[in-house]
């Protein structure tokens, strides 16, 4: 439940202009429209509440796949989905291990509508060879197929709207696009593509902390060029954030280097910045923060995906992210009324006519 605080404010006014007729005060025009803009923005309530949201923590932690648009699969998704958009012509296993979003459900107001094992807030076509493990499916549109599951729910009232959920994950993105590379003990988090051998050194600033590491879409295409299997050396931190900045040398698809049987992959995020489209080729370790892209695969993700939409023939294994990430995500806030702002500008318009008359 979002609880919204509220803080008084103690404004002092401007005195009303002397009248040229003793003994009978006037109001300025200025001081009028200062005067007509803050109380008019007492009487609107201040601020507007805005949207219930989840927290980017919640999600990440709820589910195995998160999409702002469509996704389809003919492979098996092994935990909780949640789809903005439309699913159509899947064949694979949904929500195979009959998981459930106890986080985000468990953080909903007493009586509020519930997160099933599918969740989709378009509708669903084309699913008839699509079985799903006992679980539960809501739709807000039509739906249809979905053999085995406990209830599939159509015209579903979600608790909270996918643009407000979706909002929570692209202002993560964005704010771990802006942390800076961490260091510890002289050493600082590194890529090391190696021939055969690439290597991921992360260093917290603080022993058990969050390490970052910064790297461009050219880095990033030399790791996946390198050969053998990547590694990752966690050194002091539990969890590591890998900023993969797509604009600069562009994100070609995953190639030689493999990433499978990785026991880091619920320890690692990379946040793709820039990147409009991403192809997972090898088995991929890692939960993967792509607010912008397509992504595609032909070989199983080992995390949580998250994504503008989703075409895949690679299953998708739920390795949920560290709890560590959970220290940063962000909660929602109250954001004032487009008319709240233009009458409290129209009064700050009209303090500053005053002050400038008094000057």
């Amino acid at each position: 439940m979002t609880v919204f605080a509220t803080r008084m404010i103690a404004i002092r006014l401007p005195q009303p202009a002397k009248a040229s007729e003793p003994g009978k005060p006037t109001l300025s025009p200025a001081w009028k429209l200062a005067a007509l803009g803050l109380l008019a923005l007492g009487l609107s309530g201040h601020a507007a509440k805005a949207d219930p949201a989840p927290t980017a923590g919640d999600l990440l932690s709820s589910f195995n796949v998160i999409t702002d648009g469509s996704l389809s699969t003919t492979a098996d998704i092994v935990g909780p989905v949640l789809v903005g958009g439309g699913i159509s012509g899947n064949s694979g296993t949904l929500d195979e291990g009959g998981g459930q979003p106890t986080t985000i459900n468990n953080d909903l107001p007493t009586g509020a509508k519930t997160y099933g094992g599918i969740n989709i807030y378009g509708s669903a076509s084309g699913n008839g060879g699509n079985t799903v493990s006992g679980v539960t499916v809501n739709v807000a549109g039509s739906s249809s197929g979905f053999s085995n599951a406990t209830a599939v729910n159509t015209s579903y009232g979600f608790p909270y709207t996918m643009a407000s959920a979706w909002s929570q994950l692209t202002t993560l993105s964005s704010s771990l696009a802006g942390m800076a590379t961490t260091s510890f003990g002289g050493h600082s988090s590194s890529l090391t593509p190696t021939q055969n051998t690439p290597t991921i050194n992360a260093y917290a600033a603080t022993a058990g902390g969050v390490a970052v590491l910064n790297i461009t879409g050219t880095n990033w295409n030399q790791l996946n060029s390198a050969g053998g299997q990547a590694q990752v050396a966690l050194g002091n931190s539990s969890l590591l954030i890998i900023n993969v900045n797509c604009s600069i040398g562009g994100c070609n698809g995953t190639g030689n280097t493999n990433y499978n049987g990785q026991s880091w992959a619920s320890d690692v995020l990379w946040n793709f910045i820039g990147a409009t489209s991403l192809n997972f080729g090898v088995e991929f370790a890692g939960s993967i923060l792509a607010v912008d892209a397509s992504v595609t695969n032909s070989a199983p993700i080992d995390g949580t995906l998250v994504a503008s939409s989703f075409s895949g023939t690679g299953e998708l294994h739920s390795d949920t992210i560290n709890g560590g990430l959970l220290t940063l995500t962000n909660t929602p806030t109250k954001v004032p009324e487009p008319s709240s702002l233009a009458l409290l500008a129209a009064g700050l318009l009209g303090f500053g006519l005053v002050r400038r008359r008094r000057a």
